[in-house]
C-alpha cells in the first residue's frame, strides 16, 4: 500500500470522525458519556466503529477478520475516552477556569482519537 493509500484512509476516518463526532451527536448521547454503562453512551460510539467498518471495508474487504476486530476495538476505545472525558468534564465544571479546562479536555479527546486512527492503520497494514 502506498504512502498516498494511507493519507487517504486517515483523511477518511477523520472526515467520518468529525461527521459522526459532531454532527448526529444528541443532547441524550452527550448527556450520558460520563455515566458508565448507559446505553445513551453505547450509540455514539458504536456508530463511529459501524462507519468505520463501511469505510474500511470497501478498501480492505468487509469479510476480514482483522477489519472487524480493528472497528470494535476502535467502538471500546472511543467508548472509553469519551466516558472518561465525560468524567473529567464534571470535575472541571466545578473549577474557577472551567471552559478552559473543558477546551483542553476536548483537544485532548480529539488527539486520541486521531491516535486510534494510526494504531487502527498500524494493524491494518
Amino acid at each position: 500500500m502506498s504512502g498516498y493509500s494511507v493519507l487517504l484512509i486517515v483523511m477518511l476516518l477523520n472526515i467520518k470522525h468529525y461527521i459522526v463526532e459532531f454532527l448526529p451527536l444528541t443532547r441524550e448521547q452527550y448527556k450520558y458519556r460520563g455515566v458508565f454503562g448507559h446505553p445513551m453512551g453505547f450509540i455514539h460510539p458504536f456508530m463511529h466503529g459501524l462507519v468505520s467498518y463501511i469505510i474500511l471495508g470497501i478498501i480492505f474487504d468487509y469479510l476480514n477478520y482483522i477489519v472487524i476486530l480493528v472497528c470494535l476495538g476502535e467502538a471500546v476505545t472511543h467508548y472509553t475516552i469519551d466516558y472518561k472525558e465525560g468524567c473529567a468534564i464534571k470535575i472541571a465544571n466545578k473549577q474557577l477556569n472551567a471552559r478552559v479546562c473543558i477546551q483542553r479536555l476536548r483537544g485532548l479527546d480529539q488527539l486520541l482519537h486521531n491516535v486510534t486512527y494510526l494504531i487502527m492503520i498500524y494493524f491494518l497494514l
